[in-house]
């Protein structure tokens, strides 16, 4: 598939192979012959802006510039993140909205469980994905602030 842009029903991105991403959505996959980021600029840009535009907006709402969660869009209200550094060629971006709960494994791993009842394990400490999910929250607080 070489369009695709993120929706509500977007659960997860990943690196697949080479410039190629996986979308988990709630209850099919894709192959994407994008690179994850490539796919998440474009769907930015979809939706009226662009990921650098995103980013800058983070940074003024909230004050987060690094591994920053991005509305890729306002109107249906979605918040994603990286698990990494989004220059890094293993960075997952995951739907902030998407997520059930999430556990340390006892083994240094992180186990997310979305709310498609799908488990992912990701070599990532339990305190990443516990501060992507603030920033996310306070993210969305600030979006809704705005609203009223």
């Amino acid at each position: 598939m070489d369009n695709y842009f993120i929706s509500e029903n977007t659960l997860m991105i990943m690196p697949y192979a080479k410039n190629k991403s996986k979308v988990i959505e709630n209850y099919v996959s894709y192959i994407v012959n994008k690179r994850p980021f490539d796919l998440v600029n474009d769907s930015c840009k979809y939706y009226g802006s662009s990921y650098l535009g995103r980013c800058e907006s983070t940074d003024y709402m909230i004050g987060v510039k690094y591994k920053c969660p991005i509305v890729v869009s306002e109107v249906k209200e979605i918040i994603i993140f990286p698990t990494t550094s989004v220059k890094n060629d293993d960075c997952v971006w995951l739907n902030y909205n998407a997520i059930e709960k999430y556990y340390n494994n006892g083994q240094n791993k992180v186990v997310i469980l979305l709310k498609n009842s799908r488990k992912f394990e990701f070599e990532i400490s339990e305190r990443i994905i516990s501060n992507q999910i603030f920033r996310s929250s306070r993210l969305e607080s600030v979006l809704k602030s705005k609203k009223r």
